[in-house]
């Protein structure tokens, strides 16, 4: 599968060289999903969205420790879907780009991050976390990646990014892959 442009080196040198604190996957994490995709629902509802469970605790496996989402509007819902949420987490975007947006917050003493995308960039991340789910031996290794590079913010960024566009360049074209 095609990917998306790659980052310049520039943009991995804006984290700092400290460690990066990985977490063993926490069972209690998936109570805390739950609660949280029933918190939003009442908001995304309208739009016809909802949240979807990614990363490394959908993964089951090590990680920073936080919950993460995500939310994929269409080109016409986007603009009315960021109003929403930047209302309802008080006017704090914590990243707003053309086609990707974060959101942070705590809930039950869980870091969350809710990750909007439209576009390539929301297409290439469903595949991508299908991709994964569906190929134990490389959450293993993107585990692994994770855990070896955790020593630096920098390298654990830029090792992580590396190891996912190689694993996006595997996931096969298949037309079928729609928002």
């Amino acid at each position: 599968m095609k990917g998306l442009p790659a980052f310049s080196q520039e943009y991995f040198n804006r984290f700092n060289t400290g460690p990066v604190d990985i977490k063993p996957f926490d069972s209690k994490s998936i109570g805390v999903v739950d609660a949280y995709i029933k918190k939003l629902d009442i908001l995304l509802r309208p739009f016809g969205l909802g949240l979807v469970h990614r990363g490394s605790t959908y993964f089951r496996i090590a990680g920073k420790g936080e919950i993460e989402f995500g939310i994929y509007p269409g080109e016409e819902k986007w603009p009315k879907v960021i109003s929403a949420l930047t209302s309802y987490y008080n006017g704090v975007v914590g990243k707003l780009e053309p086609n990707y947006a974060r959101f942070n917050d705590t809930f039950e003493g869980f870091r969350v991050e809710v990750i909007v995308m439209k576009g390539r960039e929301a297409l290439v991340d469903l595949a991508l976390t299908k991709y994964l789910i569906s190929h134990p031996q490389l959450l293993k290794d993107y585990e692994a990646v994770k855990q070896k590079y955790s020593y630096s913010k920098r390298e654990y960024y830029a090792q992580k990014d590396k190891f996912l566009r190689s694993v996006v360049e595997r996931i096969p074209e298949d037309g079928q892959l729609t928002l």
